[in-house]
């Protein structure tokens, strides 16, 4: 439904319930960092919890049309692209992903404006309250169990609540907010993996898309691309259109494609006609990075496989339980003021300071990273501010920064240490000499510009001038992006 056309909400959103005032200020981060959580961080793969809280909150991730993404790369820059797609068909988009770049509330967007921190504070405090009635009523109908490790009769075992990870709390927020404010359509982006991630609860979500295949969390999803693939189509819903992005490697593409068939869920291959094409490159900004087309390409063609869906509800004669939107057809858009909205840190370039911004993390990631800086870039003497959390692979950064094609001068290694929840790489022991290291990203940028000034003032052809990269870390390119921002 359109927003304007609400008079009311469902009975059930979270919405009506009374808030009781606290004397927390800020409930969204006690709950996601408090003492009583101190394991939330960790990773939990598992819908349990999920399910077991969302019926407690009464299925607030039932009352929102959604389109689930997944995929190793490229997931975050096709649900970008999509929302604005479907913004510029007239609709109101609501969009989930992560992780944040300077604010937890970009997770949560509508119409590309990130949740208000009052908003999510108030919900989140109806959240918890919720939670711990209906806990409190499940306890009065059992027996209260001991922990494993308890030693007296008042050790008890937690409730629910403190089970929840920190990405199922943010995605029980995230539904419950989006509930709340009814847009027509939930783009909804995986944490990690798909089949066990918290996000894949809908069971019937508008469409489903995969962007693509690489090696990454593969102490989770496994150590090939087949077993990241399964991991990845359990998304796949019955029935329900699957889009696959360009490009996908063969043994990802039959494993993904087994369980479509299994599930009969309609494939539909990201392959954008030549005209499309042409437009594409024909409006892409500068500096665009060759994946980005592939990513521009899956979205462009969920957004068609979404319309003729929607025109397909509203020829049909039975009674709908969501009424089909009036999508114009894609060549009905401006593409033009659509691609105009760059993706924030991936191959971000900013012209002034001769800084670019990538926050790739993992191999295939890197690796596209090196083709777009030669072909951007050639020969360009580069200093590389790095980080990388201990979750990702190593070897991957370190090819990186020893490849031959790249004119790589100076590295800055950062081992940011203020949250110890996620961990980063210390300085390599095979490192060079020369290699500065420091715990403070913004150190490394001061550093490397001061060093960039002193270069270009004795250089004074552009093409010779340094060129500051930072990459390997979403986190730290965040934290860096909003200094160069301002």
């Amino acid at each position: 439904m359109k927003k304007d056309e609400h008079t009311q909400h469902t009975q059930r959103t979270l919405q009506t319930q009374p808030l009781q005032h606290k004397h927390h200020e800020e409930p969204l981060l006690n709950w996601l960092n408090g003492e009583v959580h101190h394991r939330s961080s960790e990773i939990h793969l598992g819908l349990s919890r999920m399910n077991d809280a969302l019926e407690k909150l009464n299925a607030p991730h039932l009352d929102i049309p959604v389109i689930h993404v997944a995929g190793t790369n490229g997931k975050g820059s096709v649900c970008h692209y999509l929302d604005y797609l479907l913004q510029e068909a007239g609709l109101t988009v609501g969009r989930y992903t992560s992780p944040h770049l300077s604010c937890l509330t970009e997770r949560f967007q509508i119409n590309g404006q990130p949740a208000l921190w009052k908003d999510l504070n108030a919900l989140t405090q109806r959240i918890i309250e919720r939670l711990q009635h209906s806990q409190q009523q499940d306890n009065t109908n059992k027996e209260p169990k001991l922990s494993i490790n308890s030693r007296n009769s008042e050790n008890l075992e937690d409730p629910e609540i403190n089970h929840l990870s920190h990405f199922e709390k943010l995605t029980l927020l995230a539904f419950c907010y989006f509930q709340q404010q009814q847009p027509d359509v939930l783009i909804l982006e995986t944490g990690l993996g798909g089949r066990l991630d918290a996000t894949n609860v809908c069971p019937r979500p508008e469409l489903t898309i995969i962007t693509n295949i690489g090696l990454d969390h593969t102490e989770f999803l496994g150590d090939t691309l087949n077993q990241i693939a399964q991991e990845k189509a359990g998304i796949i819903k019955g029935n329900r259109p699957l889009i696959l992005g360009p490009n996908m490697p063969l043994e990802a593409l039959n494993a993904i494609t087994a369980i479509a068939k299994q599930k009969k869920a309609p494939i539909i291959l990201a392959n954008p006609t030549e005209a499309i094409l042409q437009t594409i490159h024909h409006h892409l900004p500068p500096f665009t990075p060759a994946y980005q087309i592939d990513n521009i390409a899956t979205a462009i063609s969920a957004y068609s496989a979404y319309q003729t869906q929607q025109t397909n509800k509203g020829s049909k004669k039975q009674k709908l339980a969501l009424k089909p939107l009036p999508l114009n057809p894609l060549d009905h858009l401006d593409l033009r003021h659509v691609l105009s909205h760059t993706h924030p840190a991936r191959f971000e370039w900013f012209e002034k300071q001769r800084i670019l911004l990538d926050g790739s993390h993992n191999e295939a990631g890197l690796n596209e990273l090196v083709k777009n800086l030669n072909r951007h870039f050639p020969n360009a003497p580069i200093h590389f501010i790095v980080s990388l959390q201990q979750s990702k692979d190593l070897n991957a950064l370190l090819q990186l920064l020893n490849n031959p094609t790249l004119n790589t001068q100076q590295v800055y290694w950062c081992t940011p240490n203020n949250n110890p929840s996620t961990p980063f790489h210390p300085l390599p022991h095979e490192a060079p000499s020369d290699w500065y290291h420091t715990s403070s990203p913004h150190d490394a940028l001061a550093k490397a510009q001061h060093i960039q000034q002193l270069n270009n003032n004795d250089n004074k052809e552009m093409k010779e001038n340094v060129l500051i990269v930072i990459t390997g870390s979403l986190h730290t390119a965040g934290a860096l992006r909003s200094t160069l921002t301002t």
